[in-house]
């Protein structure tokens, strides 16, 4: 990756940790929001945390098309697709989708178990298979972009 794809990976990186972990929109209300109905649940004995794969899926499919189930739905998806670019671009070609796999898979537990940790979000199965939706299509972006350089040459 050159000096400039590097710069714009930081920029995003930095942009995607405060809107996918944090929830920043521009202000700290829906994070304190969020953090105060989380301990509250929590003090009733309410866990922030879904394990049923495809339950949340469910009621969004279900509930399509609903502005809240699409903006779930693609807010799981879209922002994961550039990080599943430019993740494998700081590999070799050997073992590049291994490699980057388990990056992928470290990547999502680290951001659903910091938003349950710190009460900032739920850990959500669904949000994991969702985001890794939007990695694997990132990569398979990155794969067809490489074959069609090297179709060029």
């Amino acid at each position: 990756m050159n000096k400039i794809g590097k710069i714009i990976f930081i920029i995003y990186f930095i942009l995607f940790l405060l809107v996918i972990i944090f929830k920043f929109d521009g202000t700290f209300n829906n994070i304190i929001n969020t953090h105060n109905s989380i301990i509250n649940n929590r003090n009733e004995g309410i866990l922030n945390i879904n394990l049923v794969p495809f339950k949340t899926v469910y009621i969004y499919l279900k509930n399509l098309p609903s502005g809240f189930a699409i903006y779930n739905l693609f807010g799981n998806i879209i922002p994961f697709i550039p990080l599943g670019y430019f993740i494998p671009l700081y590999f070799n070609k050997k073992n590049r989708f291994i490699k980057s796999i388990f990056i992928f898979i470290f990547i999502l537990f680290f951001i659903e178990f910091s938003q349950f940790i710190f009460c900032i979000g739920y850990f959500d199965i669904d949000d994991i298979i969702l985001n890794f939706i939007g990695l694997i299509i990132g990569y398979i972006i990155l794969i067809i972009i490489k074959n069609i350089k090297k179709s060029k040459i």
